[in-house]
């Protein structure tokens, strides 16, 4: 029982103080020679990405980015925030015709 009511109140200040994906997302653009067509990318940066310059993050790339992506990453970001992953760039790529 302590655990439980211990991780509620962690998950919770973390929530509070929680940026939104949008607050480190950035809207981008390719075009893929191999599908000779564009397609739309999202890359949402963990939240300490701008003070470290040097550090090296892993990378989780989302299908069906358009629907996934953004969830993805605040449920990365906050499982990174409580300590049970660390930080990651998360980069969600768009279905075709999305």
């Amino acid at each position: 029982m302590l655990i439980t009511v211990v991780a509620t109140v962690v998950v919770r200040e973390a929530l509070l103080d929680e940026p939104t994906p949008g607050d480190n997302a950035r809207s981008l653009t390719m075009t893929s020679g191999g599908l000779g067509e564009k397609r739309d990318y999202v890359v949402f940066l963990p939240e300490h990405y701008s003070s470290d310059s040097a550090r090296r993050y892993p990378v989780l790339y989302v299908l069906d980015g358009q629907a996934q992506s953004e969830h993805t990453a605040a449920s990365a970001s906050l499982m990174a925030r409580i300590g049970a992953m660390p930080e990651i760039i998360v980069i969600g790529v768009s279905s075709i015709g999305r």
